[in-house]
Order: C-alpha cells, then sequence, then structure tokens
C-alpha cells in the first residue's frame, strides 16, 4: 500500500523535523490512495530570538492587509459623514 507523507526539514534537508501521513477524505480517495493529492506548502520564515519557528512572510503580510482594510473603512466612514 502506497502511503504520502509531507515533512518539514532542515535548511540543509539533513534532518527531519516533522512529518505528517496525507489521509484519504474524499471516497475516491479511500478506494483509490493514488489518488491523494500532495500539497505544495512552502515556508520562509525570519528567525526571531526565543521562538524556532520564526516569522512567515503570511504573517507579515495579514497585518499589512488589515492596516489596509481599517484604512479603507475609515475613508468610507469619513466619505459618508461628508456627504451628509
Amino acid at each position: 500500500m502506497i502511503r504520502k507523507y509531507a515533512l518539514t526539514m532542515t535548511a540543509d534537508k539533513t534532518h527531519i523535523l516533522r512529518i505528517n501521513e496525507l489521509k484519504s477524505i474524499l471516497e475516491e480517495e479511500k478506494q483509490d490512495v493514488n489518488q491523494v493529492t500532495f500539497p505544495i506548502i512552502l515556508n520562509y520564515w525570519k528567525p526571531r530570538r526565543n521562538d524556532p519557528f520564526g516569522e512567515s512572510v503570511p504573517d507579515k503580510l495579514d497585518d499589512k492587509q488589515i492596516a489596509k482594510t481599517i484604512l479603507f473603512n475609515l475613508n468610507l466612514i469619513k466619505a459618508k459623514k461628508e456627504a451628509l
């Protein structure tokens, strides 16, 4: 039986940090294990002191997107008040 795994490795690819088996979810996948697809996961880390995982790029982008959304909503509120 074929089993598929998602691995987390060190940057030099000499040590495995984490290994997860990809399970069947859909009925087609349960009938035929070859239907299980491999996810593509790319993480780029910025090291942080006292944090083994560091900071990822999506974490940084999420903060900027939230800030842009808040500013956009504040501009809408300001425009509504000026129109009245």
